[in-house]
């Protein structure tokens, strides 16, 4: 008789709250994790924040192979009674035989959780020239419009609603790789961008996205020139608005960060120092470190011919369910919200988090819906950012002075308040939160933020 039992897929924070709210539902049966990294669980968030600081009292550890900020390691997944395989990517997914391909085997599963995360967009991805090799750099047809390479730099950011920036047909230019290139996702990533960061590398980065926010406060801490590209005239406008991401891009200016509106990147090359970036007005930065961070999609390459409903991520019903006992989670889940009554695809921990703790309870037992209120987090040159719900909204009012670094921005959707984003003002953002998931009228929200500043005030 085979071992099937739970079968989770992602050995991330989203696979490792499904496999403990299994066990805590009662559930005894056979559990496997499988992980394409050689890692167990561990925390994401710090890579772009802590992680990358370094200096005295750092939390983990001097060198160029700093502690992996784990989540659970082997002997809470033993206590777990997990069947831990790490270093196996999945590579297929068969309905009928109820079965994923992973390290070249079948694992059979009566229950499958599908957290496999999502992996970022790179230059290479988005057609932009990486020519290792040097050279004189080409400027030619610099403000042009380039169909082939679509714009560099997503309006977006790690706690929007997921998504993959508007660029053109995919496709490398040159180059796959080039030293000094990078992206933020994994640990291995983080260490090397963490290298240019304790030396205080001359930085440019492509997009004006959270990650990249993160990374620029770090290397500003340090002394380093930073310069963020961005395609859009503000960034961030889809994850924070018009009214609120010019407010947020105003962080950056104080911050001595040079931003690049409105331009894209066309080519990175080796120069004589470094790195030499060409942008779509034809002027040229020079660079240490060039960090993308234009997106990520949804890892799901390996269910394809599976039969599993894909499009921007797993698509799932109100309960994370996809297809009978199959249930996906994290930041590769588009499920139904039924709490704003739409389809949502979240790239943040919280949402990892809760989303994963649903679908392991429901992939073992009673299904329920499971309604978010989106939630996330970003500390910016000493300002921490926090906010809750959607930036969608009929009206945004914010209360405060925002050169005065405290300050709130209310979003209203009908008659309800949407979302809210405090700069400065961390301990009320759960508040909102709490409105949001009840459905609380926009004018409670709105004497909520006037009764705080003005008791802010005496």
């Amino acid at each position: 008789m085979r071992k099937a039992g739970l079968v989770v897929v992602g050995a991330s924070l989203a696979g490792l709250r499904a496999v403990e709210a299994a066990r805590a539902s009662g559930y005894a049966g056979p559990v496997t994790l499988i992980g394409a990294e050689p890692h167990p669980p561990y925390d994401r968030p710090p890579l772009s924040k802590a992680f990358l600081q370094g200096g005295e009292g750092d939390e983990y550890g001097d060198g160029d192979a700093p502690a992996v900020p784990t989540l659970a390691g082997a002997s809470a997944l033993a206590a777990l009674g997990v069947d831990v395989r790490l270093g196996e990517p999945a590579t297929g997914l068969c309905l009928e035989a109820r079965e994923v391909v992973a390290g070249g085997r079948a694992v059979p599963f009566d229950s499958l959780v599908v957290a496999t995360g999502c992996t970022p967009v790179t230059l290479s991805d988005i057609g932009v020239a990486l020519d290792d090799a040097g050279g004189p750099v080409d400027v030619g047809g610099a403000g042009v419009p380039d169909d082939t390479a679509g714009p560099v730099g997503g309006a977006g950011g790690i706690g929007g609603i997921g998504h993959v920036p508007a660029v053109g047909p995919v496709g490398a230019r040159g180059a796959a790789r080039m030293d000094g290139v990078h992206t933020l996702r994994t640990v291995e990533d983080a260490r090397a961008v963490r290298r240019h960061v304790l030396a205080g590398a001359r930085t440019v980065l492509v997009g004006g996205g959270f990650v990249g926010a993160e990374v620029a406060t770090a290397l500003r801490a340090r002394g380093a020139v930073v310069t963020i590209v961005e395609a859009a005239d503000v960034p961030l406008v889809r994850a924070a608005g018009p009214v609120v991401a010019p407010l947020l891009a105003d962080l950056h200016a104080r911050a001595g960060v040079d931003l690049r509106l409105g331009v894209s990147v066309r080519r990175v090359s080796r120069g004589p120092d470094g790195k030499r970036v060409v942008l779509s007005d034809g002027s040229v930065l020079d660079a240490d470190l060039v960090l993308a961070g234009v997106g990520a999609r949804p890892a799901t390459g390996w269910l394809a011919d599976s039969g599993l409903p894909v499009g921007d991520g797993v698509l799932c019903d109100e309960t994370l369910r996809a297809a009978p006992g199959v249930h996906a989670a994290g930041d590769v889940a588009r499920w139904h919200n039924p709490l704003f009554g739409t389809a949502m695809r979240l790239e943040n921990r919280t949402a990892a988090a809760e989303l994963g703790t649903a679908a392991g309870r429901n992939a073992v037992g009673p299904a329920a819906a499971v309604p978010v209120v989106p939630y996330f987090w970003s500390d910016w040159y000493g300002s921490p950012i926090r906010m809750a719900g959607v930036a969608a909204a009929d009206e945004v009012r914010v209360t405060g002075a925002p050169e005065s670094g405290s300050w709130t921005a209310l979003y209203r959707s009908g008659d309800r308040v949407a979302g809210a984003l405090t700069v400065g003002l961390s301990r009320q953002v759960m508040k909102y939160r709490a409105m949001i998931a009840r459905r609380a009228p926009w004018e409670t929200a709105c004497a909520f933020a006037g009764a705080a500043r003005t008791a802010r005030h005496l």
